[in-house]
């Protein structure tokens, strides 16, 4: 997976097409993506083993930092998030650092993703919806295809291509297929 590939990814989330004018206009214009395109760098910077991690990622981080505070959201370097992230209204959003989420993640506001490193911390699958103010806690694996609802509290494992909503969680229904939002291509997750 390349970085600009990841990085397209996540622009086609947005505008449903994409080219590096796209990342600027989403750059400039949304300000959710900001956090995302500084978390796709510092990852690649801290994957990449070579004399441009120690140049750029102190100048990488701190943007990062700056952009989480602009909107108060969370997306620690260390999580890992696969390609087609989009974050609707992005603001006080919370992922812990050693979560794993696959690809096509849209997450909208209020929203939490943790756990305890003792206890274990959320696994999220590919094109995975969680609506406002849901919380998805300790150790709970999320299946891909999976709708969470407003205000829900995920503390059990869910089923693949299920609707789950409420506190406690509750299995809505079982879809035939996602409903992601204009989800990425193939071409730009592989």
């Amino acid at each position: 997976m390349s970085l600009r590939n990841t990085i397209f990814a996540d622009v086609w989330r947005i505008y449903g097409s994409a080219s590096w004018s796209k990342v600027i206009l989403a750059f400039l214009k949304y300000r959710a993506f900001r956090p995302i395109l500084t978390y796709r760098l510092g990852r690649y910077l801290i994957l990449e083993a070579s004399l441009l991690r120690y140049l750029l990622f102190p100048i990488i981080k701190f943007f990062h930092n700056w952009f989480q505070n602009s909107i108060n959201c969370e997306i620690p370097l260390s999580a890992e998030i696969g390609p087609g992230f989009y974050l609707s209204h992005g603001y006080v959003v919370v992922i812990n650092g050693d979560t794993q989420i696959g690809k096509n993640f849209t997450c909208l506001h209020l929203v939490t993703i943790g756990g305890q490193r003792a206890k274990g911390v959320p696994v999220i699958g590919d094109n995975v919806v969680i609506a406002a103010g849901a919380m998805v806690i300790g150790n709970v694996i999320v299946a891909n295809g999976v709708t969470i609802g407003a205000a829900s509290l995920i503390l059990k494992d869910v089923p693949e291509n299920a609707i789950v909503a409420g506190n406690p969680q509750r299995v809505i229904r079982i879809s035939e297929t996602f409903r992601t939002p204009n989800p990425a291509p193939e071409h730009l997750l592989s």
